[in-house]
């Protein structure tokens, strides 16, 4: 009976093993060598909420904790996904309580390493612009990628997970959603304020920044 029993820990130890590498070489693995940028972006124009109207720097995006306790994020940069650390850029931060206006916290964070990224289906209508970069360039798809925070005065704060989710008008798949859910330290801000039209928030994409070395 003891023999049995040690043989069965040892293959589920082994197949945790084989899944945990498994898992490492599926989310670095890519079909090709290509750089990307992501944002975290709002309508930009005289009246962004008539069309024509075009995506652009500088946008804010909130996702919230199980207790309602919100984190609003700004942030954009750059990763490579054929290698985990080529990235760049991050954001600043700020927390509140529920129904809150007050901020609990405040600070910056940096991109640390990218952990996977899936490029989706989708397109952006021609009635939308793109200040960005080239509007065929953008993208649909999904990046999480580890980042380290610090304070208002500079000093480490912790460190988390963030996910960028984009899912653009045009033939992008209903089941991906649009924005940013985001962990720091033992808190999951997991789920997220959908973008609503005249609400100039939670929104985010990506671009395909085109090879120029050939």
């Amino acid at each position: 009976m003891r023999t049995i029993r040690s043989f069965v820990v040892i293959g589920v130890l082994v197949g945790l093993l084989g899944g945990v590498t498994f898992g490492i070489k599926s989310a670095s693995a890519q079909d090709g060598a290509a750089t990307y940028r992501w944002d975290i972006f709002q309508f930009v124009d005289d009246e962004p909420f008539m069309e024509p109207f075009a995506s652009g720097e500088g946008g804010v995006a909130y996702a919230y904790a199980q207790d309602g306790t919100i984190i609003m994020l700004t942030g954009s940069g750059t990763f490579q996904t054929d290698d985990p650390t080529a990235v760049t850029g991050g954001g600043t931060w700020t927390t509140y309580p529920e129904h809150g206006l007050r901020p609990t916290g405040e600070g910056t964070y940096t991109v640390t390493d990218l952990i996977s990224f899936v490029e989706a289906p989708g397109t952006i209508p021609p009635v939308i612009g793109d200040t960005i970069a080239e509007r065929t360039d953008a993208r649909s798809g999904l990046a999480v990628m580890r980042i380290a925070y610090a304070d208002a005065d500079g000093n480490p704060a912790g460190s988390g997970v963030l996910t960028v989710s984009s899912r653009l008008a045009v033939g992008a798949p209903a089941s991906m959603f649009v924005g940013v859910t985001v962990t720091k330290d033992y808190v999951a801000y997991w789920d997220r304020f959908e973008p609503v039209r005249g609400v100039n928030a939670n929104r985010a994409n990506f671009h395909l920044i085109p090879d120029t070395t050939g």
